[in-house]
């Protein structure tokens, strides 16, 4: 009987190891899951940073090129405004008359 007891002992123990050992594999899996799970979440979260600085670089840029297109109309139309009087002051002698002997 002693014998049958330990016997019965020794295996029940053996049977706690082998379940001891699965639930230490079975924690370093949901360990590892965990970690997994974070990286995901924080990449996710870097992903949504990055989004959003990158739409506002990009208004920004849409809103520097638009005052560029701005600013270089103006200037265009300045231009126009030089050649206009360059071309009036080239022929003013057209407009006005000369007094004779006066050069």
């Amino acid at each position: 009987m002693v014998e049958k007891n330990l016997e019965t002992s020794t295996k029940r123990a053996v049977a706690a190891e082998k379940k001891v050992e699965m639930l230490q594999q079975q924690l370093l899996l949901a360990q590892s899951q965990k970690s997994t799970d974070s990286m995901q979440a924080l990449h996710a979260q870097q992903l949504v940073a990055v989004r959003e600085k990158g739409n506002m670089a990009s208004a920004k840029l849409m809103l520097a090129a638009q005052q560029a297109d701005k600013s270089i109309r103006e200037l265009m139309g300045g231009v126009e405004s030089l050649k206009y009087v360059a071309d009036l002051l080239a022929s003013i002698d057209r407009f006005a008359e000369v007094p004779p002997g006066v050069d």
